[in-house]
């Protein structure tokens, strides 16, 4: 918890959407009972999926208040969050280490340090008073930085120090009372690095350039000099985000947390029309899942304002003109079938696009296939019908994706 008088979450968002999440994250945590907004600050560590969240705390109970109020608020961005104990620069020499026993040795020793009783306190459950040894696992994040050592073996050594820490403690992967969780990660974000006492490491690199491309990230882990960071802690218990809001999945079915940093990001305006015509479970060609999936998420979540229907995303059956905003995830990647098959799509669905959204309407689109996405928007006719407003990079999967804001002319 970075010592007694700060409390520090990690949340876990969708890479490349951390701004997004932000404004999330404000509107929910902010006007919570027990929180100053003058005291607490949020830092968003670009194209990582990370928010770090940092509050003064009033009294020594604090903590435990802020785990109950952050697991009772319905935060639709995050993915997971993260109580840290403990942070610190992992030395370039360690990290760099041909002999992995160095860098397991530093995760021992960074444990063996961490403020763990606190925020086990701050955990455990009010009716929890059984004598039977809590359990526990161990779960490491190497999110973007690549490394030779295999995550499991991380989280193996992190597993290990702490049971040196809780002996009578039992190790189990599914049912457990505690996650343990270590992250790492690089950063020259100043004022990040300000809240540990290290911004004079980010004062002192030389720049350096950022990409969304993994292999361009993996050639430059060679030269980057930026600070690598571990951090350790808990994981707050949460709902499974895979399945918030909805029964039934496809194949293809987008994280609930990717799905609403989409919407916040088109920001809809109460009367609008807004279309997603590739859904899936929700726009189906097939009677069958629109009746069973689509319909019964839709009833799950609650909604009432959605219009389920048989369509085909070649040949809308809308009138023109009629759709203020598209947010729509194209079909890419091998799940979707051939490249050949796809390729036909794109255009016709462009067209569509052309007819049913109004003059002024934005389309969001998702896409992997950027090469096929460009060629098709070179198109002497899709160049009369859209303007780019803005292409965004971020990350599905592990897997680079763009998000292409178009304006219907």
């Amino acid at each position: 918890m970075e010592g007694s008088a700060t409390i520090h979450i990690l949340f876990h968002v969708p890479e490349g959407l951390e701004q997004t999440a932000i404004v999330d994250l404000k509107e929910g945590i902010l006007p919570l009972e027990h929180v100053d907004p003058l005291a607490t600050v949020f830092i968003g560590e670009e194209r990582t999926g990370r928010v770090h969240l940092f509050s003064k705390l009033r009294q020594q109970d604090d903590t435990k208040r802020w785990i109950q109020l952050l697991r009772s608020t319905e935060l639709l961005s995050v993915y997971h969050m993260t109580l840290i104990t403990k942070t610190t620069a992992v030395p370039f020499t360690v990290y760099h280490d041909q002999d992995p026993e160095a860098l397991g040795e530093y995760l021992h020793k960074t444990i063996q340090e961490a403020p763990w009783q606190e925020c086990i306190e701050a955990l455990a459950k009010d009716d929890d008073d059984t004598l039977t040894p809590p359990s526990f696992r161990a779960t490491f994040y190497k999110d973007q930085l690549q490394h030779g050592i295999k995550t499991q073996e991380l989280a193996g050594w992190m597993g290990y120090a702490y049971n040196k820490l809780y002996p009578d403690w039992k190790v189990s992967l599914k049912t457990y009372d505690y996650d343990v969780v270590g992250v790492w990660g690089r950063t020259r974000d100043t004022a990040l690095l300000g809240h540990f006492g290290l911004a004079d490491l980010g004062d002192s690199l030389p720049p350096t350039t950022e990409t969304g491309d993994a292999s361009k990230r993996q050639d430059d882990e060679q030269v980057d000099h930026r600070p690598i960071l571990l951090y350790v802690g808990f994981n707050i218990p949460m709902p499974d985000t895979k399945y918030r809001n909805r029964l039934f999945l496809g194949r293809t079915s987008l994280n609930p947390p990717i799905a609403y940093c989409l919407v916040r990001l088109a920001n809809p305006l109460p009367g609008q029309v807004i279309m997603d015509m590739c859904c899936g479970t929700g726009g189906e060609v097939k009677i069958k899942t629109l009746c069973l999936k689509a319909k019964g998420n839709m009833q799950h979540a609650g909604v009432q304002n959605v219009d389920l229907l048989i369509s085909d995303g070649r040949k809308l059956n809308f009138r023109p003109g009629c759709i203020d905003t598209v947010i729509s995830d194209w079909p890419w990647g091998v799940r979707e079938g051939s490249f050949a098959t796809i390729q036909k799509l794109y255009p016709k669905f462009m067209r569509q696009l052309g007819r049913v959204l109004r003059t002024g309407g934005k389309a969001y689109i998702v896409c992997q296939g950027n090469k096929l996405m460009q060629r098709v928007l070179d198109y002497d006719w899709v160049q009369g019908l859209f303007r780019i407003e803005e292409i965004l990079s971020i990350a599905i999967g592990g897997l680079g994706v763009c998000v292409y804001v178009l304006i219907k002319k």
